[in-house]
Order: C-alpha cells, then structure tokens, then sequence
C-alpha cells in the first residue's frame, strides 16, 4: 500500500497521519490473535471467487462456496456454474477430509430445459447429449496426498501472514465494517486480508498473483461472505458436511482400493 502525498504537505502532517493510520512491521501478536478469535468456532462457510486474466482467452470467473472445519483438516468446496456455451448445468463438489485419508470428488450434469428447443443452443444440447447422453453423475474417491492431510485452508493463510515481518497494514471501512487492512507484497504476488476490529475475525481476504505462467497476466482469489459456526441446511452433523461416502446412483471411480482407510 502507497499513500501519496503532495510535496507542500509539512513533515509533521506527514508523521502525524502516519502514526494514526499506518504503521510497519506489525508483531506477529496481531495475527496471531486473528487465529486464535478464527479457531474458536468449529465451522466456517464463505465464498471464493476466482478471476483469471488469460491472454489468449479473456477473462473468465468461477464461484464456489467453501467449508472448513476449523479443528480438524475437513473442508467442502462446492461449484455450479453453466457450461457448454451456457447449455449445460454443472454441480461439482468437492470434499477433502485428511483424518480419514480421503477425498470426494462429485460432478452431476445436466442440459438446461428447453435447450434443445432454443435455437442458439440447440446445436450444442445435441452435441453434449451425443457424447454423454441426458447429463453426467460421476464420482471420484481417492487417497488425499500426504502433504494435503493436514490442510486447512483459511487457517493456513493466517498462519503463513503470521511469519511475515514486512507486512504493512491500514485502518479501513469495508462494507460499512471498521477493518484493519493488513497488505503483504512479494515479488509478482499481493495478499490483503481486511479484520474486523470488533471481533477480530476476517472480512475478506484477497490474493492476486502476476503472470504466473506465461499465458496468464493475472490470477486472483478472493474469498469473502465469511459466516461463523452457520446453521447448514441439509445436514445433521458437522461430521455429515464432511462426509466422503460416494452417493448411489453414480458412476464411481474409486483409487483408494490400495489404500484402505485407516
């Protein structure tokens, strides 16, 4: 974060707005009072937004909304988007559970209603159900690779924050919310996490990362509409949410028959 100032600004001003709004090298107490107001509640559900910049292709985005346990390494990722040129519905959802050794993969398609009766889509509705029929249920179980059993996304970001000297950090309003803005750069990559001042807990968190790969310009996630310990419809347990059982009436692929579950 730069804040710019005109050059007739006296230096006491400067020192002066410095010292009420923006100061340097926070000490790692900060965020870690952030983990500790996060890792009081079991659950947490929020949205990720994923933005790529490619530069061949444009601009595309994809939703999902996410559960982590947040006393365990369980989390449920789930994404529906509209795909074949906006003619087919996409489920896919997504369930890693390290304790089990575990993860579900789940994807359920289907043609829009109707699609093959609208004449921009109706070429493409019978040129998916060609290849794959009325829609697609598929699933997919598989052994969690031992660096991802102990993975606990949102955690794990707070934690990584933790073990930076040079982060700098602002008094902000986000959403009418009184936040401290804490903005750590590093090379190509920039990561902002806004908190809550009243409760200590994260409003938003943002990551953006420069060329990546020499066909993408920009690559950025945010992650926002924090809830904490929300009442999940559909679900009589936390341990239900994480639940990696394939579901009947799909077709399973399942790689973990050499490896049992402990």
């Amino acid at each position: 974060m730069r804040a710019l100032v005109p050059s007739s600004v006296a230096a006491t001003l400067i020192i002066g707005l410095l010292a009420t709004f923006l100061w340097t090298n926070p000490s790692s107490s900060a965020i870690a009072q952030v983990l500790e107001a996060a890792e009081m509640h079991k659950l947490v559900k929020y949205k990720v937004t994923q933005t790529t910049d490619d530069k061949r292709y444009g601009t595309n985005s994809a939703t999902s909304v996410m559960y982590a346990d947040l006393a365990a390494p369980r989390y449920r990722e789930e994404r529906q988007a509209l795909t074949w040129n906006d003619t087919v519905e996409t489920d896919f959802v997504y369930i890693q559970n390290g304790p089990k050794n575990r993860a579900l993969a789940v994807l359920t398609e289907a043609v829009v209603p109707d699609a093959e009766r609208d004449g921009g889509k109706s070429t493409i509705a019978k040129a998916y159900k060609e290849k794959h029929g009325d829609g697609r249920r598929e699933a997919s179980l598989s052994p969690v690779a031992e660096a991802s059993q102990q993975a606990q996304p949102l955690l794990e970001s707070l934690r990584e924050l933790e073990r930076h000297k040079d982060i700098v950090t602002s008094r902000e309003k986000l959403n009418g919310l009184d936040t401290v803005q804490y903005y750590l750069e590093q090379d190509k990559k920039t990561t902002k996490l806004w908190i809550d001042t009243k409760t200590n807990l994260p409003v938003q968190l943002e990551y953006e990362m420069l060329e990546p790969t020499s066909d993408i310009a920009v690559n950025r996630w945010v992650l926002s509409d924090f809830e904490w310990d929300p009442q999940v419809q559909g679900f009589s347990t936390l341990d239900a949410i994480f639940d990696t059982t394939p579901p009947e009436g799909y077709t399973l692929t399942d790689r973990t028959i050499e490896s049992p579950p402990r």
